[in-house]
């Protein structure tokens, strides 16, 4: 606040003044930028403040409040004034981390705003012009991992440019933090997105929650079929993924909440991997409500989808079979295509051979009707490992070669990837183990180029397996 006013105040040469800011770019200053303390600085502050004996007595509950601190000086004092108020308490360190844990306001000593987080923080909020204090209150409904340029553009209405300006003005406030790394990504400060949330108005939460969710849904729509390597974008964004279901859920918004669960379908089974949260926000969304019937039916199939990838097959088929008859009412052929497919894939993993011949020849005559090439591939793809199951090895080695070229003129590189593993564990299962060492390494060799780490260990076990 003083900041107009310093060069009144400072000494003449050769002396010099020490001043506090959380303005990093001031002319005629040199400058030093203070990290946040260390856990072992915080200790030793607590200390200072309680002794030796209370905090050696309380060493676990002490370290996890310097944490919710954040190590911030101020928050840390004032934990510290607080507890000393708790003296005579059995474990006042840990009583006092409840009520911090729980609210943002007990970072507080009642009676002096000098020890005061909220009312600190209201000096620096309080400076900005309404529209930046608007902008940054919107900034609230981030998750604490951050945010692109693109995403806040999004949420304030401004070009990238426009966004660009104010970021930059929030940086020289210290108000965000760049996050570093390849990509241009930001955060609120220590502190600061908990403010920043008091401050948003319930109408500005439902407003900016429903753009971001709208910005989430349309990413991963464009990026539907695309992996790490081709959209590194889309997988930074888990984080505030998972923030908007929850807003959603708690909101009762049941068709927002399933097309956060179905547009990311793949991201959400191949990078993500959290099957629990994933069905969680699938089933919610049915419980709220879905009126589109499209909509429920992609509900209900990525349902039988996360069923079958946690091995409850006849759930998924169950589900299966409500999605198709959704899907079919409707006269959605794609969506019927799929469902079918995924029927035979659960057929043929329970060895119905001709049941799985009938489901996937029915998805096949759909995909091509309607000229869905990835659709006809994936088909194609489980058919071969079926030709490997019943022993035509040559026939399926030589289908194979021509899904691989399907792949590569669609430009699906995580799906060449997928059909060459799932291709060298049919062969694996079938005695084949030359043959499916060699297809693992090829499978291996992609899920490292798009960085898919836990799928690169799945094909190091099926390379190994190959070669006892």
């Amino acid at each position: 606040n003083a900041l107009g006013e310093l060069h009144s105040i400072l000494p003449p040469a050769p002396c010099a003044a020490l001043i506090t800011s959380r303005v990093q770019q001031m002319a005629g200053v040199k400058s030093f930028a203070l990290d946040r303390m260390e856990p072992d600085q915080a200790r030793e502050l607590f200390v200072n403040s309680l002794g030796e004996q209370a905090v050696g007595a309380e060493e676990e509950a002490v370290a996890k409040l310097a944490e919710r601190c954040k190590y911030n000086p101020l928050a840390l004092e004032i934990a510290s004034r607080r507890i000393l108020q708790d003296r005579g308490m059995t474990s006042p360190v840990a009583t006092y981390l409840k009520k911090a844990e729980a609210r943002f306001e007990a970072l507080k000593m009642h009676g002096d705003e000098r020890w005061n987080m909220t009312a600190v923080f209201d000096i620096s909020y309080n400076d900005l012009a309404e529209s930046d204090r608007k902008y940054f209150r919107a900034l609230a409904v981030f998750a604490p991992d951050g945010f692109s340029p693109r995403a806040a553009a999004h949420l304030w209405e401004l070009d990238e440019g426009g966004a660009d300006d104010v970021l930059n003005r929030f940086r020289n406030l210290s108000l965000i933090l760049s996050l570093g790394g390849r990509f241009e990504r930001y955060r609120l400060h220590d502190l600061l997105d908990e403010y920043a949330a008091l401050k948003l108005s319930a109408e500005e939460e439902e407003e900016n929650a429903s753009r971001l969710t709208g910005w989430l849904v349309a990413l991963f729509k464009k990026h539907y079929t695309d992996d790490a390597g081709n959209a590194p974008e889309a997988a930074l964004e888990f984080a505030n993924l998972a923030k908007m279901a929850g807003w959603a859920e708690r909101a009762g918004k049941g068709e927002a909440l399933a097309l956060l669960a179905t547009q990311p379908h793949n991201w959400l089974y191949n990078y993500f991997r959290n099957l629990k949260e994933w069905l969680h926000w699938l089933s919610a969304a049915l419980a709220l409500g879905i009126a589109d019937a499209g909509l429920k039916a992609n509900v209900r199939k990525a349902i039988g989808d996360v069923q079958q990838f946690r091995d409850d097959r006849d759930a998924a088929l169950v589900s299966y079979n409500e999605a198709l008859k959704l899907f079919r009412e409707i006269g959605d052929k794609l969506g019927e295509a799929n469902v079918r497919k995924a029927i035979g894939d659960v057929q043929q993993f329970r060895k119905e051979v001709d049941a799985a011949l009938v489901s996937y020849n029915e998805a096949l005559k759909l995909f091509r009707e309607i000229g869905a090439k990835l659709g006809e591939a994936n088909t194609l793809a489980a058919l071969s490992r079926m030709l490997v199951r019943t022993g035509k090895v040559e026939e399926a080695e030589k289908e194979f070669t021509k899904i691989i070229q399907m792949r590569r003129a669609i430009g699906d590189l995580y799906s060449e990837g997928a059909d060459l593993g799932n291709f060298a564990f049919a062969l694996l299962e079938s005695g084949e183990k030359a043959k499916a060492g060699e297809y693992a390494l090829k499978a291996r060799e992609i899920f490292e180029k798009i960085k898919l780490p836990a799928i690169v260990e799945m094909m190091d076990r099926a390379i190994a397996a190959s070669r006892e």
